[in-house]
Order: C-alpha cells, then structure tokens, then sequence
C-alpha cells in the first residue's frame, strides 16, 4: 500500500493521526512513517485496516488507481 493510500483511507474515515493509530493498534510516529513514506504498511497493518474500516484490497486498489490516473 503507498503512503498516498493510507493517508486517503485516515481521511476518508475522517480521523486524525492518533486516533488511526490507537485503531490500528500502532504508535501515532509509525502512521506518521507510513504516511511519509518512511515505513511501508506491514502486512499486519493491511489486515487490521481492512478489519477495523470494513475495506477491501479492491477498494486498495480503486483508491491506488485513481492516484496513478490523477498524476498523468
């Protein structure tokens, strides 16, 4: 997942750095890692994202998508 996506999906759910992470089950310094592109999202982090905020890897992808389309 890039940086981009996860910071669309905190967005999305409209929550802040902290409140991501305490979902998440992270430090607020590793989702803003992550978000910096820093760190990558583990495969553990994917999972527990798409848990926790009911999203699929299809919509991942959609969201990938039209980031790549949206620079071209």
């Amino acid at each position: 997942m890039k940086p981009e996506t996860f910071k669309a999906i905190r967005y999305e759910k409209n929550k802040t750095q902290a409140e991501f992470a305490k979902e998440l089950g992270i430090s607020k310094s590793m989702v803003e890692k992550i978000e910096s592109g820093f760190v990558k999202v583990t495969p553990r982090v994917r999972m527990k994202i798409a848990k926790v905020f009911d999203i699929t890897d299809e919509f991942i992808e959609n969201l990938e998508k039209a980031d790549k389309l949206s620079k071209l």
